[in-house]
């Protein structure tokens, strides 16, 4: 979407994108319904699904009082997400990905080709949704 954005703007377009565990924009994505979860729910839900809240932080409601706005309009952003079709692209894309993500796989990672003339990879890394974002950062520093 930034891509579009700036090519809408008639900013130039990065040299390359590279991202990590994400759909193509035309899938289907399954989303949590944040709008009706109250704060316990919402958090369990995120712990059952990425494992991605230290018990740390979990223990420590000041701290949660400040994540939680935040992480709640990700979610919400991603739920309200609507796919419109704007043209390909023509910059290559990089798509990394965990082994162990349950809901993106090369699968769902292959229509990323539909959405540029340029050339399109996969690198998968030994790694689950959430831990997949720090090897994700690791991948691509080591393949470009």
């Amino acid at each position: 979407e930034l891509a579009h954005a700036l090519r809408a703007v008639g900013v130039p377009l990065p040299r390359h994108l590279y991202l990590s565990g994400r759909l193509a924009p035309r899938l289907p994505a399954n989303n949590l319904d944040v709008d009706r979860m109250d704060d316990r729910s919402f958090l369990d839900a995120i712990g059952r699904r990425y494992n991605a809240i230290p018990a740390q932080v979990l223990d420590h409601p000041e701290i949660l009082a400040l994540i939680l706005p935040s992480l709640r309009a990700d979610f919400a952003l991603m739920a309200r997400y609507r796919y419109v079709e704007q043209g390909v692209l023509d910059v290559p894309i990089t798509l990394l990905n965990g082994d162990r993500d349950p809901w993106v796989t090369a699968d769902t990672l292959a229509p990323w080709e539909e959405h540029t003339t340029a050339p399109v990879t996969q690198h998968t890394v030994m790694a689950g949704a959430v831990d997949g974002i720090r090897c994700a950062i690791e991948a691509g520093l080591a393949i470009g």
